[in-house]
């Protein structure tokens, strides 16, 4: 029997299939999460983010349309300094709770520091991508950071169980404005998240986790672009893409946004995976911009768009906000019956029977 199993595994390796990528490294109810994600509904559920701060999302989205979004994005709390944020970590982790409890869907992004000079996500200096890998200078405190994030993530249970929590660290990492961007070759930022994803599940037991990939819009997006990046169908979940417009007129189907949507979808349609916009934003066209949500936004969603399966709109300057001239625009967008907010969809739909026992 044991050469057997022996057998197997040189055979599931042989080709591209881990051992660990079976049911076993998820729970019930984030397998059931993930069938949910993957259904083709033509409509999108709707996101909001609180990333620290007075403004929180899904807050100034219930302000304008009465409803909270479906999907709450919040972050782990470690800007700069490590432990940095601890209590609004614990508030986080509160949110998580209540949202998951009322049949709500969390997404959690990570800002990890930069383990070499102690600066913030956004400090470049010091060669961290390369310094956190095995057998180099800041590995022990990236993988001490691992350790900590993996308490949190085991911590978050609700009458027994794990709740489900879409990752999605290392965002963005085509750009050049956080330390883990790698545009020269995207290698080392490749062996940095198989480390992250199989250090978290492997080593650590972390079965409530979906892990979410995404990179940011480009110009001259293409399929063999993001392709650089790409860490292996064994090590995502949920292919995502981060883009904002920040013009005096904002439009989600810029050739940025639709070069970029092009190559994405056909990247998670070749893995069978969901595809969602992982952020989204306009600054001032989210506030200021009339007709930005119900024309712009609604028409691209119900178009070009409908393979989405969710759209995650940040807060702050680059969300909507009650009282601007963009408001009403966004009150249409919901009552729209096109995006999916918290209620559209039963808990027992997205995470199964079981959800609430």
């Amino acid at each position: 029997m044991r050469m057997l199993i022996v057998g197997l595994l040189v055979v599931l390796t042989s080709i591209g299939v881990r051992a660990d990528d079976e049911e076993s490294v998820r729970t019930e109810e984030t397998s059931k999460l993930f069938d949910w994600l993957s259904e083709d509904r033509g409509i999108q559920a709707l996101g909001g983010q609180w990333n620290g701060g007075t403004s929180i999302g899904w807050v100034e989205q219930a302000n304008i349309s009465g409803r909270e979004p479906l999907i709450f994005g919040l972050e782990y709390f470690d800007y700069g300094p490590i432990e940095k944020n601890l209590p609004n970590r614990e508030l986080a982790a509160q949110f998580i709770k209540d949202k998951y409890a009322r049949g709500g869907v969390v997404t959690l992004v990570d800002h990890m520091p930069n383990f070499v000079t102690g600066g913030d996500s956004w400090d470049r200096n010091g060669g961290t991508l390369r310094s956190i890998l095995p057998g180099e200078p800041a590995h022990a405190e990236f993988v001490a950071y691992l350790d900590r994030l993996a308490v949190f993530l085991n911590g978050l249970t609700l009458n027994g169980k794990p709740v489900p929590v879409l990752l999605r660290p290392l965002h963005e990492m085509n750009g050049s404005w956080f330390w883990w961007g790698d545009s020269a070759s995207g290698d080392r930022f490749i062996k940095v998240w198989r480390f992250y994803r199989d250090y978290l599940v492997r080593r650590k037991g972390v079965r409530n986790v979906l892990w979410v990939w995404s990179p940011n819009i480009e110009r001259d997006a293409s399929e063999a672009r993001y392709m650089k990046y790409w860490p292996g169908s064994n090590y995502v979940d949920v292919v995502g893409l981060d883009g904002y417009d920040n013009t005096a007129v904002a439009d989600v189907t810029n050739p940025s946004f639709s070069s970029s949507f092009d190559a994405m979808s056909k990247l998670a349609a070749n893995f069978r995976l969901p595809f969602a916009f992982t952020e989204l934003g306009f600054n001032p066209g989210a506030r200021e911009q009339a007709g930005l949500w119900d024309e712009n936004v609604l028409n691209a969603l119900r178009g070009r768009y409908s393979r989405l399966r969710y759209v995650l709109l940040w807060n702050a300057e680059w969300g909507p906000r009650a009282g601007t001239p963009a408001a009403e625009g966004f009150s249409r967008l919901v009552g729209s019956g096109q995006v999916l907010m918290l209620g559209s969809e039963r808990g027992q739909d997205i995470y199964g029977s079981e959800f609430g026992r």
